[in-house]
């Protein structure tokens, strides 16, 4: 009975040794099928035509594939972890990076009761092909606050079901997904977020990455620092207006933005915004979030 149990544990080894060969293989084509994207995006430029057209709409649907596939390979990952465990006799254990809600020592809450208990669903792959937690979080539950406004580290942070947040090592958000579908002018602002956002130079805002009339949360995780009168007020403030119009046609806004940044600022140096609303073709703009001079 022992070497039938050895055998099992050596071949569920080697099936979870290969889905992670599988993972890094699917990480490296992200990789490149984003450079591809990317250069033959440049080389049609605004209106590109017809075959380089379609080259980029099919990029983005093996771009997207990619992306779910990381679900799919944590969770096979997690249950051959539970079969081997059961094998062994123990029970079953989590994968790493999958936090059960309300455990002290990778809580999302840092073991703080008052901080409340967040949903913490599974792991995904990330770019790099490493994992990252998924955790879902309400901005209306005041018990959330706190993870709203300091999000842990490699998380993917949904926020009210729509809100989608993807953070570096450091906690920032790098990428930031949602459909813009409703307009409420009532929304609620956090002035108190607003006002201690680390990273504003003079001269920034704290910018929503989803603005409060499109019901975007309005804790930290939305905002960072954006130069107010050529970015907050101006270019991002132009593809709000673009949105609302869509939203008030009757349409739904696809949006996705791309953050970057120096070393470890927390102010990002250019947002990547890609956006496509109803039929019409999908657009990107980038924003270069350069400082205001002493002088002006």
């Amino acid at each position: 009975m022992s070497g039938d149990v050895d055998e099992a544990l050596r071949v569920l080894a080697e099936a979870k040794a290969a889905i992670e060969s599988a993972e890094t293989a699917l990480a490296a084509a992200h990789a490149d099928a984003r450079r591809s994207h990317d250069t033959i995006a440049d080389v049609g430029g605004v209106r590109p035509g017809r075959t380089l057209g379609l080259a980029i709409e099919d990029l983005d649907k093996s771009l997207t594939t990619i992306r779910h596939s990381g679900p799919i390979t944590a969770a096979v990952k997690r249950e051959i972890d539970a079969a081997m465990d059961r094998l062994r006799g123990g029970a079953p254990g989590g994968a790493p990076g999958t936090v059960p809600a309300g455990a002290v020592g990778g809580d999302p809450t840092g073991g703080d009761p008052a901080a409340g208990s967040a949903e913490v669903t599974a792991d995904e792959m990330a770019v790099d092909g490493s994992s990252r937690t998924v955790v879902e979080l309400s901005s209306s539950d005041p018990t959330h606050v706190r993870q709203l406004n300091k999000p842990q580290p490699n998380a993917t942070v949904i926020v009210d079901g729509r809100f989608r947040y993807e953070t570096d090592e450091h906690g920032r958000v790098v990428k930031a997904t949602t459909t813009l579908s409703i307009i409420d002018l009532e929304h609620p602002r956090s002035e108190h977020a607003q006002r201690t956002l680390e990273g504003k130079l003079e001269g920034d805002h704290a910018g929503h990455l989803f603005a409060r009339i499109f019901k975007g949360p309005g804790q930290k995780v939305n905002l960072v620092p954006m130069e107010a009168l050529g970015v907050n007020l101006g270019q991002f403030r132009q593809l709000e207006r673009r949105w609302e119009d869509a939203i008030e046609a009757g349409d739904h806004v696809e949006v996705e933005i791309e953050l970057a940044y120096v070393g470890d600022d927390r102010r990002p140096q250019a947002l990547y915004v890609r956006y496509q609303s109803g039929t019409s073709r999908r657009r990107d703009v980038k924003i270069t979030n350069t400082p205001r001079s002493e002088d002006e």
